[in-house]
């Protein structure tokens, strides 16, 4: 794959400040949240500024990365292509029963699940979550539909699982792989560059 994609994390939340797991559901971005995200377009202003192309935008369909991806191209106009693509690919994984609890109460009724792993792994076994593989034939399948530089903005695990799947990386790799708030990872050319304000 040849198309540059510059992956943003959508900005905090009240749910993830609290530390409860959102997947599918969601919450509202916190003041910082809104402030990470304006920092995110005023960084991809000043990247793509001078630039010939002006990349596309494709946005997961949940509030809290719709309202980054608002408050990003409110920043960055003029310089993202005018369509703003909903796409579903980019949403969250699902993390069934969990979604809504924090990691206390996770733990509390589930300790002998999450005791297996040495690592955030055991997100992916969510009870009537999404799983790792069905998880991972999304985020492939959205991988090769890319052709052309491109802004994705979603989620926490979901960027990780990207930045794996990109890589080629296997599913122990992903959860040391960190997606911070208010960084843009550009995917070009096999790698991966880190791009901070």
């Amino acid at each position: 794959m040849s198309a540059d994609i510059y992956l943003l994390r959508h900005g905090e939340t009240e749910w993830s400040q609290d530390g409860r797991l959102q997947g599918q559901l969601d919450s509202p971005l916190t003041d910082s949240g809104r402030r990470q995200a304006r920092q995110l377009g005023a960084l991809l202003t000043a990247h793509l500024a001078g630039g010939e192309l002006r990349p596309g935008c494709q946005v997961s369909p949940l509030g809290r990365a719709q309202e980054t991806a608002n408050l990003i191209r409110a920043e960055a106009q003029g310089l993202l292509a005018p369509e703003q693509i909903t796409e579903p690919r980019l949403s969250e994984i699902g993390f069934g029963d969990w979604e809504g609890l924090t990691f206390d109460e996770i733990e509390a009724d589930w300790a002998d699940l999450i005791d297996q792993y040495d690592d955030l792994g055991w997100l992916f076994d969510a009870p009537n979550g999404e799983g790792y593989e069905r998880a991972l034939a999304r985020i492939r399948s959205w991988l090769d539909d890319q052709s052309g530089p491109v802004i994705a903005i979603s989620h926490g695990l979901t960027s990780q699982l990207i930045c794996c799947a990109y890589l080629g990386e296997p599913r122990s790799a992903v959860a040391g792989f960190t997606v911070e708030h208010g960084v843009i990872y550009r995917l070009r050319d096999g790698e991966i560059e880190t791009i901070r304000g």
